[in-house]
């Protein structure tokens, strides 16, 4: 790599192999040679075709030693493992950011982050940044109003696949985040790390403007673009804390209703509205 042997002439990128620079290749061109016969979704390289496969049949290889639940993905379990150690009382993050008071408990984790101040990847829209391609791209999304995934049960769409994941637990009522203290279930990674704090009696992120408090370094970081006015609705003032905050709190400004239920053909300003009507046809009581 510092030799600059396999260099992609798109970019620049320097990589180890032949091998590794055919494959970054395809992320210039858009090719995805590798094809799943059952859905017919394409893959740039085959380890990512091997692994997606396991959807279908439901082979998953990788078990937490702590709970016994198996996994699919390797990343998916390390993931999961992050669950045990949030609950334990010794939890600890080494890791600190020198730009700002986020800390991390791996190096990776404050790498990733470090990308965020390095402006690696930054939004030509509205200059904002994140510490990877992938978040860039689901936060461009914000911007162009595209949201490709679909819940098949309600119809709710989304622009991120991970924010499809949780959702769909609300039909599922599958809960996997436990605590370890009180045994309490929750849908998602967040909701679990804010019941923790009950346990510990921290909040530990004041705002300086008014005082409040957050049990994360991202909820206080949400909260303060309120104060900067980052997110600011151009028709009454109102700030909010994220650009998709923001995106419905515009829909209360305006008369159109494009989610439409099915059944009754009642129309709705914003997807939740309609997702909490349709319990109504359902008797769903999530």
């Amino acid at each position: 790599m510092h030799r600059g042997k396999y260099k992609c002439t798109e970019c620049g990128k320097c990589c180890q192999s032949n091998r590794d620079l055919t494959k970054h290749r395809r992320s210039h061109s858009g090719e995805k040679p590798f094809e799943c016969t059952v859905c017919g979704k394409r893959f740039t390289q085959l380890s990512s075709l091997v692994v997606h496969r396991r959807i279908h049949t439901g082979e998953k290889l990788y078990k937490c030693d702590v709970c016994g639940k198996a996994f699919g993905r390797r990343e998916c379990l390390n993931s999961h493992k992050r669950v045990h150690a949030v609950s334990r009382a010794s939890r600890q993050k080494w890791y600190s950011c020198t730009q700002c008071e986020s800390r991390y408990s791996s190096q990776i984790g404050l790498y990733h982050h470090m990308n965020i101040h390095r402006g690696r990847y930054k939004c030509t829209e509205c200059g904002k940044c994140y510490q990877s391609k992938n978040y860039l791209a689901a936060h461009m999304r914000s911007h162009s109003g595209e949201k490709p995934f679909l819940c098949t049960v309600c119809g709710r769409q989304f622009t991120r696949s991970c924010s499809l994941v949780v959702h769909s637990r609300i039909h599922s009522g599958e809960k996997p985040y436990r605590c370890d203290v009180c045994s309490q279930t929750f849908r998602h990674f967040g909701g679990l790390n804010d019941h923790i704090q009950m346990h510990t009696g921290g909040r530990l992120f004041f705002c300086d403007e008014c005082g409040k408090k957050f049990s994360s370094s991202t909820a206080l970081w949400q909260h303060m673009n309120i104060h900067r006015g980052k997110y600011k609705c151009t028709e009454c003032g109102k700030c909010c804390g994220t650009s998709d905050k923001l995106a419905r709190h515009r829909q209360s400004h305006s008369k159109e209703k494009p989610f439409l239920c099915t059944l009754c053909g009642k129309r709705f300003k914003t997807s939740d509205k309609l997702v909490s009507h349709s319990t109504l046809h359902s008797g769903e009581k999530p």
